[in-house]
């Protein structure tokens, strides 16, 4: 790949920095969006880079987001390729410059880090397990890379315990035997945790080793082509189920709507195991239990951003014709909060067509209802694909039209490529376009993909930037439940102070702008 390549042959700090302020992204996309077998032949070569390049490296200026993200990029490469010494080193690296780092690669580092009692791996393993269930609860945008993490770990006492002390191999797998039965660990589901507590240890050998540090790299791949993406033209969308008949009882509005849900969730079992199969509200959902309970638990998250975004649009439509196109819908909240913003406010606006793109094909099908439900659009558009699967031919939008894009939670996810995206859309939708970009503030990784996105249209087609506004749980207060129940702030409540880790306040990365195609 062109892109490591280049980066190998750097060895300045300043050619360095330059380097990754005009091509972090890319570097994202390589390290992390490639095949495994195309990607695993440079993993000697990055180590070996960031070992002969410590003091390069050492010296780049980490105020700037772009090389603190390069390093974390860095630390979680080499996680996955189990390169202990370098991956240690780098989080020293990163408490030093005071990087936050997630609580992922800080398990990984409580298991990768040497140690002189095989007992230890034991004695971490609750640390360990509490870390992971953080990670994917508000971090991660899916179990896959929990689970790998934990694999990893299991693979590596396994690995580092079964000639001479096989008793702490057998309880590690106790362990997560235990784990599994609470019932309380979404990322424990996967075969190959099932593959690993069942492994014979007392007949373990290299040959094992090698199998199994393949089979844990496959995984990755696997997870990546997990759904199946549909390519029909016809309409998806849900009809004949008990929810389509409690959908007809409500008024078309966000509140009314989310009610059901809510309703619905209450007489639902094992209700901590579903929440914690929905990550941190990004994962593809697969059963209708989800839908209701991340429409109860996120749903008012959702609504909060995209309101407080659209105020930057209140007048900028006069008797407009409009194409809405809803990237990642899920359950369309991002398309209904938007039609409840033009009956709020009366805007002049016309909707031509409604495009809904969504890889599940259960969310979809409960999106297309929901917007059906308003009729503001009779011409509504379901794409069952992936953004990267995604073709010209899926977003015939009329020149003509003010295109608005609506992504609600869905630039952060690290699982497409932003400058794929960006082709996709520079090519197709001519014209005067609004793109409406909100997503929770995580970590500054995730937030960059936000940003490159903006400054690609930015440099190239002088986008407007009409709203910039990021609140981090560490930051400015901004936003909670409570204030969103009960209209009032409260920097002093329980869980939203900076006494108790700000645990329950909202954060937003928000950025709304202007471009003509």
């Amino acid at each position: 790949m062109i892109i490591l390549d280049n980066l190998l042959l750097i060895s300045e700090t300043k050619a360095l920095d330059i380097f990754l302020s005009e091509n972090i992204q890319k570097v994202f996309d390589a390290l992390f969006l490639s095949e495994f077998d195309e990607i695993k032949v440079y993993a000697s070569k990055i180590n070996s880079f960031y070992a002969n390049n410590n003091k390069a490296i050492n010296h780049l200026d980490y105020s700037q987001k772009n090389n603190s993200a390069f390093l974390i990029m860095i630390a979680d490469f080499l996680e996955r390729f189990d390169y202990s010494a370098s991956f240690d080193s780098i989080i020293r690296l990163c408490n030093r410059k005071k990087i936050n780092i997630s609580s992922r690669l800080q398990a990984s580092h409580l298991f990768l880090k040497k140690h002189t009692f095989n007992k230890e791996y034991l004695d971490i393993y609750d640390e360990v397990l509490c870390l992971l269930d953080k990670a994917n609860k508000d971090e991660e945008d899916d179990a896959y890379m929990v689970t790998y993490t934990f694999s990893n770990y299991i693979h590596k006492v396994i690995n580092d315990t079964h000639q001479y002390d096989s008793s702490i191999a057998i309880a590690i797998q106790d362990k997560v035997k235990a784990s599994k039965n609470e019932k309380t660990y979404f990322f424990l589901e996967h075969s190959i945790i099932e593959h690993l507590i069942n492994l014979n240890i007392q007949n373990y050998s290299e040959q094992d080793s090698e199998c199994l540090q393949k089979l844990l790299s496959n995984c990755i791949r696997q997870e990546k082509g997990l759904i199946e993406n549909r390519f029909e033209t016809t309409l998806l969308i849900e009809t004949d189920t008990p929810y389509t008949e409690s959908l007809k009882s409500v008024e078309p509005h966000f509140k009314t709507i989310r009610s059901i849900s809510v309703q619905k969730s209450k007489n639902i079992p094992n209700e901590e195991f579903i929440r914690s199969s929905l990550g941190r509200g990004v994962s593809e959902l697969t059963f209708e239990e989800q839908l209701y309970i991340y429409f109860r638990d996120y749903g008012n998250m959702h609504k909060t951003k995209l309101d407080s975004a659209f105020q930057s649009i209140l007048n900028k439509f006069d008797n407009n014709t409009v194409d809405i196109v809803d990237w990642g819908c899920g359950q369309a909240l991002a398309s209904i909060v938007f039609f409840d913003f033009i009956n709020m406010h009366k805007l002049p606006v016309n909707i031509s067509q409604l495009i809904l793109i969504e890889p599940s094909e259960l969310c979809l099908k409960r999106g297309a209802l929901h917007a059906f439900k308003y009729n503001k659009c009779s011409n509504i558009k379901t794409v069952n694909k992936k953004l990267d699967d995604l073709l010209p031919t899926d977003l015939n939008t009329n020149n003509k039209n003010t295109k608005v894009h609506l992504f609600s939670n869905i630039l952060d996810v690290e699982k497409f490529s932003i400058e794929k995206l960006v082709r996709l859309i520079t090519s197709t939708q001519t014209g005067e376009n609004y793109f409406i970009c909100t997503s929770p503030y995580i970590d500054f990784v995730k937030a960059i993909r936000i940003e490159t996105f903006f400054d690609i249209f930015q440099s190239n087609f002088n986008a407007i930037l009409l709203s910039d506004k990021q609140n981090s749980k560490q930051g400015e207060y901004w936003y909670c439940n409570y204030k969103y129940n009960n209209e009032s702030t409260c920097n002093n409540h329980p869980r939203c102070a900076p006494y108790d880790s700000n645990k329950n306040r909202w954060t937003r990365y928000e950025k709304v702008f202007k471009a003509e195609l």
